[in-house]
């Protein structure tokens, strides 16, 4: 299942919008996305940030990560329709470089301060120990 709508929570650009293919590389040849660029998707959809969990502060969630966000500034937080493993929700997506990792049942307090330090970092390197428990690898959909 794809994205189907993205709001754009923080965003922040110190340089003027250039055009990039998929790799990042402009017109001239020139590399422009930086390693550490990463983004949390963090899912609002159908079970996601929804009273599916009554017990979870969801705009608290999403606060905290919008702190963390904003401590790199390379770092990107977004707000997306249905991820699509709704089974695991609450699900929030990291891409960092060409990696993709997808986290479910982020529903406690410690998970959501343990990806917001890993956000705060820039979201590189290997996943912190804490939030291991909470990886996976979503089911292709055709």
């Amino acid at each position: 299942m794809g994205i189907a709508t993205i709001t754009t929570i923080t965003h922040t650009m110190d340089t003027a919008m250039i055009r990039t293919d998929e790799t990042g590389t402009d017109e001239t040849g020139t590399h422009r996305l930086p390693a550490t660029s990463a983004s949390l998707l963090v899912c609002r959809g159908c079970c996601c940030g929804t009273n599916k969990h009554p017990d979870v502060d969801h705009d608290a969630q999403v606060e905290t990560l919008r702190v963390a966000v904003a401590e790199h500034p390379r770092t990107r937080l977004y707000t997306t329709d249905c991820l699509g493993p709704c089974e695991r929700s609450n699900v929030v997506v990291v891409r960092s470089g060409r990696t993709k990792r997808w986290f479910g049942g982020l529903l406690g307090v410690h998970s959501t301060e343990a990806l917001a330090e890993w956000a705060s970092e820039g979201a590189v390197g290997d996943v912190p120990a804490e939030l291991e428990p909470f990886e996976f690898t979503p089911e292709a959909h055709g």
